[in-house]
C-alpha cells in the first residue's frame, strides 16, 4: 500500500539560488519525472528564450511541490506542483504515463469562480468564490476579481463572428464600447456542453489551436503546442471581455476570457509572441486556499537520485535522515548502506553537491521501500517528499531486518544548507514523527 508521507527538516537556510537557466538546465537530468517532462516539453524553450510565447506553467524556480488530499488518489492523497500559471496534479501514478491525462492540469479557475475547493472527484469543500484580481498589476485595485467574473457564467452566448466590444466594470456590469472593435477581436467559436454555453474570442482560439517550438525525445522541435486545447485549458466559464487595468503602472486595454483550467488575457499593447497571455491562476488559486502567497512557500529543488536500495540489519526502528556535505559524512553514511550500493555514493562530487539521504527504518522483510519523489526549500524549511511502499498481502519477501533508503543529489548552487540547525521528520497531517539536529559540515 502506497501512502505519501512528508518529511520537513527545520533550521536556518543562510542561500536558495535557482536561477531561470541552471534550473531549467538541470531540470533535464529528471526525465522520469512526470512533472519535469510536462515542464519541459511546453516550458524549456521559453526559459532558454527559444519561443517567444506566454508560459504555460511558468518558472521552474517559482513553482512548489507538495501533497493534497485527493479520495480518489492512493491514500487519499496525491502529489501536485503548483506554478505560475496552473498547478500539475499526480492522482493515479499507477495509470499509463503515456495518456494525456497522467499528469492533469487542476480546475483551478472553476473553483476561484464557484468557491468549491475540490478534494475528491465528487468531494467538494464550499467555500467563497475568489476576491482575487484576476489580472493586472499585483495590487489588483483595477482588475475585476474571480467573484465578479462568477455572476457572469450564465451570461448568453455571443453571435458567431460578431465584434467582442463589451467592457467589464469593476462593480460587475457590463457595456458596450464601440472604440473596443478597433481591435478585431470576434466570437470565434461556441462551445455547448453541459452547463457551459459560451463563445471563444478570436484571439484565444487561434492560440489554442497555434503551433510553436517544443521539446520532445531530447530536441527542439515545431509541434502544435496543445494536442488538446481543452485538456490544457478546459472550457469557457465565461464570454470574453474587455476590462482596463493598469500593466507596469499604466492603464491597458486587456480582454480576458476564463476557462475551467486557466484565464487567458489578450493584451494588444504587448510585444508579439506576448500579446495572448495565461493568467497567474496558479498563484490566485494557492493565495485562495492557503492564504498565503505562493512566493512565500517553498521553491521546488531540482535533484537526481545516487541510489536506492535496502541495507541488511540496522537499529533504527523510526524514519530519519543524513545530510551528507564532506567526505567524512560520506564515510558515516557508507556505513549505513549495502556494499553494492557504495560505488554509487563514491561517484557524487561533493564540491558540487549535497546528498539528501532519506531512510524507512528499520522493517522485518522484504518488500519495503521509500522514494524520494520531491525537494523543495523555503527561507528556514527544507522539505522532502517521500512516498513509501509496504508489501501488499500475500506478496512474497525475504525474512530477515533490513533498512530501506533512497539518496539524491541536490547542485551546492541551487541549496546552500550552512546555517541548517535541526529538522524534524513529520507525515501529511502534520504529525511530528522524529526530531533532530543537523550538522551541515560546511
Amino acid at each position: 500500500m502506497m501512502r505519501a508521507v512528508r518529511w520537513l527538516f527545520v533550521g536556518m537556510l543562510l542561500m536558495l539560488v535557482a536561477s531561470r537557466v541552471t534550473a531549467s538546465a538541470q531540470i533535464r537530468e529528471e526525465s522520469n519525472s512526470p512533472f519535469h517532462d510536462a515542464w519541459e516539453h511546453m516550458d524549456q524553450p521559453v526559459a532558454e528564450t527559444r519561443a517567444n510565447r506566454t508560459w504555460t506553467w511558468g518558472p521552474l524556480q517559482d513553482s512548489f511541490t507538495m501533497v493534497e488530499e485527493y479520495a480518489e488518489a492512493p491514500g487519499s492523497e496525491r502529489l501536485v506542483l503548483y506554478f505560475d500559471k496552473a498547478r500539475m496534479e499526480l492522482t493515479y501514478p499507477g495509470d499509463d504515463p503515456q495518456s494525456i491525462w497522467y499528469v492533469t492540469n487542476g480546475l483551478l479557475a472553476t473553483e476561484l469562480m464557484t468557491g468549491q475547493m475540490q478534494l475528491g472527484d465528487g468531494t467538494f469543500t464550499d467555500l467563497e468564490p475568489a476576491s482575487v484580481a484576476v489580472a493586472g498589476d499585483p495590487d489588483g485595485s483595477s482588475s475585476p476579481t474571480y467573484l465578479t467574473l462568477s455572476r457572469l457564467r450564465d451570461a448568453p452566448p455571443a453571435i458567431p463572428g460578431a465584434v467582442i466590444s463589451q467592457h467589464l466594470e469593476l462593480d460587475g456590469t457590463t457595456r458596450n464600447r464601440p472604440a473596443l472593435a478597433e481591435y478585431g477581436v470576434t466570437a470565434a467559436y461556441r462551445v455547448t456542453v453541459p452547463g457551459i454555453d459560451h463563445q471563444i474570442a478570436s484571439v484565444f482560439w487561434s492560440f489554442m489551436n497555434s503551433e510553436g517550438l517544443v521539446y520532445q525525445d531530447g530536441e527542439y522541435i515545431s509541434a502544435t503546442l496543445f494536442a488538446n486545447p481543452f485538456v490544457a485549458i478546459g472550457y469557457p466559464l465565461t464570454e470574453a471581455y474587455w476590462i482596463t487595468v493598469e500593466v507596469g503602472g499604466q492603464p491597458e486595454n486587456v480582454l480576458i476570457q476564463c476557462f475551467e483550467r486557466r484565464c487567458l488575457t489578450y493584451t494588444p499593447g504587448n510585444p508579439e509572441g506576448w500579446q495572448v497571455e495565461s493568467g497567474n491562476v496558479g498563484q490566485h488559486y494557492f493565495q485562495w486556499r492557503y492564504n498565503k502567497s505562493l512566493t512565500d512557500s517553498l521553491t521546488s529543488l531540482p535533484f537526481t537520485t545516487v541510489v536506492e536500495g535496502a541495507a541488511p540489519g540496522g537499529e533504527i526502528p523510526e524514519p530519519f535522515l543524513r545530510v551528507v556535505t564532506n567526505t567524512e559524512q560520506r564515510a558515516e553514511l557508507a556505513g549505513l548502506l549495502s556494499t553494492a550500493d557504495l560505488p554509487a555514493l563514491e561517484q557524487v562530487d561533493l564540491s558540487r553537491h549535497i546528498i539528501i539521504a532519506a531512510f524507512l527504518g528499520l522493517k522485518p522483510t522484504s518488500g519495503y521501500s521509500i522514494d524520494i519523489i520531491a525537494v523543495a526549500a523555503r527561507n528556514d524549511l527544507l522539505e522532502v517528499v517521500v512516498r513509501d511502499r509496504s508489501p501488499a498481502p500475500g506478496e512474497p519477501v525475504r525474512q530477515g531486518f533490513e533498512t530501506p533508503y533512497h539518496l539524491v543529489q541536490v547542485d551546492r548552487n541551487v541549496l546552500n544548507l550552512g546555517y541548517v540547525s535541526r529538522y524534524q521528520v513529520v507525515d501529511a497531517s502534520g504529525v511530528v514523527h522524529a526530531a533532530g539536529p543537523i550538522d551541515s559540515g560546511q
